[in-house]
């Protein structure tokens, strides 16, 4: 053991490469379980930062608002042509009905339909989005909802309401 106080440190680590020496086996144990420790937490700290992460995202709705549905594509061409400001004219002028009344599907609500709202009125019809009962704000419990009339009792309110002379696509 006290060989290593005469020798210098280029043989003192040749020594312990080739297994001569004082060097503890204790020590390397210690040295590998604290690697092992050490990775071991490192693993913990990153799979608790995925996992914050993930908690932490906002939801974001169906797949079809992230990656986007086939009919907003074929829409956008219909826009464009709305926005034309030389086919806008001669659409509008060839609608005699300007008035539309929108209707959600899937329990959704009236509010799936903002966007549509925007640029109907933007090209100047009359759009109107209603709820039918137990969707959107109305309160209704769907599991008392037990008939098509029921459901679209709001929609037949509306309609019945019209002024006679009016019509609504």
């Amino acid at each position: 053991m006290g060989n290593t106080m005469c020798m210098t440190k280029k043989e003192i680590r040749e020594a312990g490469k080739n297994g001569i020496g004082s060097r503890s086996r204790r020590m390397e144990r210690s040295k590998r379980r604290s690697l092992l420790e050490e990775e071991l937490l490192h693993r913990q700290a990153l799979s608790m930062a995925i996992q914050q992460h993930q908690l932490s995202q906002r939801f974001d709705g169906s797949i079809s608002r992230r990656v986007g549905s086939t009919s907003s594509r074929r829409r956008n061409d219909l826009t464009d042509q709305l926005t034309n400001s030389k086919q806008l004219p001669e659409f509008l002028e060839n609608i005699k009905t300007k008035k539309i009344v929108l209707i959600h599907g899937e329990g959704f609500g009236a509010w799936c339909w903002y966007k549509t709202i925007a640029l109907l009125e933007e090209t100047g019809l009359v759009p109107t989005a209603l709820d039918l009962t137990g969707s959107g704000i109305d309160l209704t419990n769907t599991n008392n909802v037990t008939s098509l009339e029921a459901y679209s009792k709001p929609l037949i309110i509306y309609l019945e309401n019209l002024p006679e002379d009016e019509k609504v696509i």
